[in-house]
């Protein structure tokens, strides 16, 4: 029975994956065009799946070495262990692939002179190592680095990279061979640590490597056709997507919560939503610990939760790097630094808010002091101040104004109060409702005009709906009544 896969790398028997052979297509066209290239991806964001993928595929016309340098410390001890490390997995790869067993014995070296030579100088030895393989080799040799920055104190990738542009500038100039093509994934921008000139022969791989809809509807209808639940896949994978992001990792976590719920609806997608935030996963310990050792990088999203704004990517700030390389901002079309999806933004606040201490009234510019309460908006007081105000401008024995026109009315009383310190805005795909951001915390507001009839129980209905989709956790609903329409006098009536 297949399933979807959160931690582990399997096959398309074992579970239902995302095709990915568009962007797949894209980096074998790069390799088969004798390129270099650097890949960044977030974590969990399927690096080594992809490169496994690609080592399938390149097999059938290339020798493929494939080098992980995050799974074990030990092999930054020095710079001899790290250059063995990687010809003995590079040799165990090509074997896998089928290479020759003369050539392997050729890259490993046998001889004593060799194993001197590599003890002595482990990367010089390298190098001509390289040289001399790809001169036997009897098709192309392309090399796959993952986790290029698994040890950003060890000096061995920089000294790695020095090998590689070498190498290739040899090649170039028909003095050495070298391979057909590198590529090197890694979370961090290795560039910002070792300054080689070999990122002026590589390029960084420019494709959205996250699940598009029709990448995630293709995941649902492999489901829907071992299951038939009768889910609404159009529907549910745009919604999958607008809340995730494509982050493969939460699409994935998501659709196996589903799963074993059996509920494929738009409640079940957000009751999903809202488990993911309680559990205990690999990504959000990522993420705690990204923030708690970098201090700069959670006061940077704190500032863009606080006001409800993005911050600018030009020029590039570290901590928005940092932020931007562990996948939970991504830039706008306009090069805003954005939460990349609502599940990221909404942990992200959660885990601010719990640790960072409110502030004080006196923080605040005196005249907006009166609508705060311990450093949090008083909204049940500014509703009744917002009454006020419709009672200075208009008549409460009838009804002055639509429904529609009551939202706008109260934006533009909240406007001066949040300038600088929050934001009020229309909810995505609700009725009017007014998400409400101001120094970190989240409100939702439906404001209705009722006549005194029975739309009061489903409007709350509705705002409890609201709640769990954006999972906040506080609203109010304010009904502006008119006339008489029982035991209110007109003016605004407001429930919590």
């Amino acid at each position: 029975m297949r399933h979807f896969c959160r931690d582990t790398i399997l096959s398309p028997e074992e579970c239902y994956l995302a095709d990915t052979a568009v962007q797949e297509d894209q980096i074998i066209a790069e390799v088969d065009d004798a390129n270099y290239l650097v890949i960044n991806m977030p974590p969990r964001f399927g690096k080594t799946s992809l490169l496994r993928r690609l080592q399938q595929r390149l097999q059938s016309k290339y020798y493929v070495m494939y080098v992980d340098f995050g799974t074990d410390d030990a092999v930054f001890a020095s710079e001899q262990q790290f250059v063995h490390f990687a010809l003995q997995q590079a040799a165990d790869s090509m074997r896998d692939g089928g290479c020759p067993e003369a050539l392997i014995r050729m890259w490993l070296g046998s001889t004593p002179r060799e194993k001197s030579a590599l003890d002595r100088f482990p990367f010089s030895s390298l190098s001509r190592r390289i040289d001399q393989f790809c001169q036997a080799a009897d098709q192309g040799v392309v090399l796959l680095v993952d986790n290029a920055d698994a040890n950003l104190e060890s000096d061995c990738i920089g000294y790695l990279l020095g090998v590689l542009q070498q190498n290739f500038i040899d090649r170039q100039m028909e003095q050495a061979a070298s391979f057909q093509s590198a590529i090197l994934m890694s979370v961090h921008s290795i560039s910002v640590h070792w300054d080689f000139a070999f990122y002026s022969i590589a390029s960084y791989f420019d494709g959205d490597l996250s699940f598009s809809t029709d990448q995630i509807a293709g995941m649902l209808q492999a489901y829907e056709a071992d299951h038939q639940t009768g889910m609404a896949i159009p529907s549910l994978s745009r919604e999958i997507r607008h809340l995730t992001g494509g982050h493969p990792y939460l699409v994935s976590w998501l659709c196996n919560w589903l799963d074993t719920e059996g509920n494929w609806t738009p409640s079940g997608f957000h009751k999903a939503g809202q488990a993911f935030l309680d559990s205990n996963n690999p990504l959000l310990q990522g993420i705690d610990r990204l923030l708690g050792e970098n201090p700069e990088c959670k006061q940077a999203l704190g500032l863009m939760l606080q006001r409800d704004l993005p911050l600018h990517y030009a020029p590039p700030l570290p901590p928005i790097e940092l932020a931007r390389d562990h996948g939970l901002l991504v830039p706008d079309p306009e090069n805003h630094a954005v939460f990349r999806c609502p599940l990221l933004e909404a942990y992200c606040r959660r885990m601010i808010q719990r640790e960072t201490p409110l502030p004080q009234n006196e923080d605040l510019p005196e005249w907006k002091q009166r609508y705060f309460w311990h450093g949090k908006l008083d909204l049940p007081y500014i509703l009744l101040c917002f009454q006020d105000f419709l009672q200075m401008l208009y008549d409460l024995d009838k009804c002055p104004f639509t429904e529609e026109e009551l939202p706008m009315f109260f934006w533009a009383h909240m406007a001066p109060i949040l300038d600088g310190i929050g934001s009020c805005r229309e909810v995505r795909d609700s009725a009017g409702d007014l998400r409400i951001v101001c120094l970190g915390y989240e409100t939702l507001v439906r404001l209705r005009v009722w006549d005194g009839g029975a739309g009061r129980t489903g409007w709350l209905r509705d705002l409890e709906k609201s709640m769990d989709q954006a999972w906040i956790e506080e609203a109010y609903l304010a009904l502006f009544h008119y006339g008489n329409p029982g035991p209110l006098p007109p003016g605004l009536a407001v429930q919590q």
